[in-house]
């Protein structure tokens, strides 16, 4: 294979040679005669030299660039800070709900008032919510008897309340308090006895009868009923059969 070149065009392949070797090729096929020998031509591509207007071309651009990137340096220098406080309307949705806390009088009314303290648990409140610890403790400790007589609307003690809801450790608890009054009337004239018997609670009942010393079993009420007639008329059985077994005893 033989390569045809020509020197003067700086080593590249003349146009005029070229064009020759195709007007070959067509007439007598891929081959060509040079010097007594057969050698194969094939066409080489001519590449196009670089002009100098594609360079100003390239480094033109790179200039533009330049250009805008200083034309928004310009801008940013010429942007106006606004005092958003001198604007007529500048809250937002957010605004409304925020988290900071108000700074005007009309918020301050509407803040809801910050948890109180609990007060401190009296004797009395200990035995009506059933809370035989604190009743055990502050009798422990020594109760005075303003604490033991503290009364509700109703004229009822701790003891009568125990009685009409059922609590019976809170009368258990109750047979060894000092400065009780068992046969306390409230203002319906109803005893300890009378309001547990009526209400059925028959353990509290027995205890009563067993365990309380200087109770009435007669004592009547502002109506003329007494316990065993009062637990009678709201078929109380149980209560009634041991009022009357109480009864009993006392006569013999």
């Amino acid at each position: 294979m033989v390569l045809i070149t020509d020197d003067r065009d700086g080593g590249g392949v003349s146009s005029v040679r070229v064009k020759q070797l195709h007007q070959q090729h067509k007439a007598g096929g891929n081959t060509t005669t040079v010097g007594g020998s057969v050698s194969q031509v094939h066409p080489t591509t001519v590449e196009k030299p670089r002009s100098n207007s594609d360079d100003e071309h390239y480094l033109g651009s790179g200039e533009e660039e330049e250009e805008e990137d200083d034309a928004g340096e310009e801008d940013d220098d010429e942007f106006e800070e606004v005092d958003f406080e001198d604007l007529e309307d500048c809250r937002t949705i957010a605004s409304d709900d925020s988290f900071y806390p108000p700074d005007d009088a009309f918020a301050d009314s509407e803040r809801s008032p910050s948890p109180e303290s609990p007060q401190p648990l009296s004797f009395f409140l200990a035995c009506c919510s059933n809370n035989v610890a604190i009743v055990r403790i502050m009798m422990r400790h020594g109760v005075k008897e303003e604490e033991v007589t503290e009364k509700d609307r109703n004229n009822r003690t701790g003891l009568l309340v125990a009685c009409y809801q059922g609590f019976v450790d809170v009368v258990i608890a109750l047979a060894q308090c000092p400065h009780l009054d068992v046969n306390w009337q409230d203002s319906e004239g109803n005893t300890a006895l009378i309001t547990a018997a009526q209400a059925g609670h028959i353990t509290i009942t027995n205890y009563l009868l067993n365990y309380y010393s200087g109770l009435d079993i007669e004592r009547r009420n502002c109506h003329g009923f007494t316990a065993l007639m009062k637990a009678a008329i709201q078929g109380r059985v149980e209560c009634v059969r041991s009022l009357m077994m109480a009864g009993e005893e006392k006569c013999v």
